[in-house]
């Protein structure tokens, strides 16, 4: 397995504002050939994360925050085509202490041509995605904001505790978003599937493709879906627990049109749209 790595560490000692800990600043990079990578995880506890694509074939990381003196830094390796990257938070952790909080930074990336599974598991810092090609993307974030443009992926699962999600530019076959607090934004999506199902929060989507099956439920919040063109071919069932449903699309034929629910198709109705609020507005255009 052939690994090329560029690794630069400085280490530099500072006081605690607080007095109480010194800390140690850790600025780290390393560059990794693909020939050894088939998918990359990652598991971060407060870092902002940035991932872009890479301007070669390689693979670049590079990171730059504060740890207590002594603890380990953080954690890069590559292992039966894996690459991992590991920032975890709080003592007897498996890889140590390394807390950036909302000001440090870790920016990963990733070359169109690797197309491998990206994995990532987000505690509290914001992320933002630009660019990348993969086969799966799996994101697990418990908070922290959620930006993704440009994003080409088989499959995409979003699953987030609390937090914004807001993807722009993308072509995803099947899509998945599961949120218990906090508001989805899809624009100009082109996907086959797209599952978005929310607790509390409002689903906004506007330029969808004519060819796709929307599935959309949220407990609270209101919705709102535009389409980059009219609908030629679209079965659809729309319905708010408020007897708040907006249906403004040309050619339909209704089953049943009330203020609560207004159900019918276009054409032969071969794709479907499918949204529920328990409480909220929706609004289909």
């Amino acid at each position: 397995m052939k690994m090329k790595i560029l690794l630069c560490m400085s280490l530099l000692a500072v006081s605690c504002l607080c007095g109480c800990r010194q800390k140690e600043k850790v600025s780290f990079s390393e560059t990794y050939d693909t020939e050894s990578i088939s998918s990359i995880n990652m598991q971060i506890d407060s870092w902002q994360l940035k991932i872009m694509a890479s301007s070669d074939e390689d693979v670049h990381i590079s990171l730059d925050g504060g740890t207590e003196k002594g603890a380990k830094t953080p954690s890069v390796e590559v292992q039966d085509g894996m690459l991992d990257i590991m920032q975890i938070d709080g003592e007897g952790s498996a890889v140590g202490r390394f807390s950036l909080g909302k000001e440090g930074e870790v920016i990963v990336y990733i070359p169109v041509a690797l197309k491998g599974a990206v994995t990532i598991k987000n505690g509290s810092g914001d992320m933002e995605i630009d660019s990348l090609v993969a086969s799966k993307l799996a994101i697990d974030n418990d908070s922290g904001y959620a930006e993704l443009n440009h994003v080409t992926a088989e499959e995409l699962e979003i699953s987030s505790s609390s937090g914004d999600v807001k993807l722009s530019n993308g072509n995803i076959a099947d899509f998945q978003i599961g949120i218990s607090s906090g508001y989805v934004t899809l624009k100009n999506i082109e996907s086959e599937d797209i599952s978005i199902a929310t607790k509390s929060g409002e689903v906004n989507i506007s330029g969808l493709g004519d060819q796709t099956n929307v599935g959309i439920s949220t407990g609270s919040g209101d919705i709102g879906v535009s389409y980059k063109t009219q609908q030629q071919n679209l079965s659809f069932k729309i319905s708010s627990g408020s007897d708040d449903v907006t249906v403004r699309l040309d050619g339909v034929s209704y089953t049943t049109e009330t203020s609560a629910c207004k159900q019918g198709k276009i054409g032969s109705g071969g794709y479907s749209l499918t949204v529920n609020s328990d409480s909220g507005t929706v609004v289909i255009h």
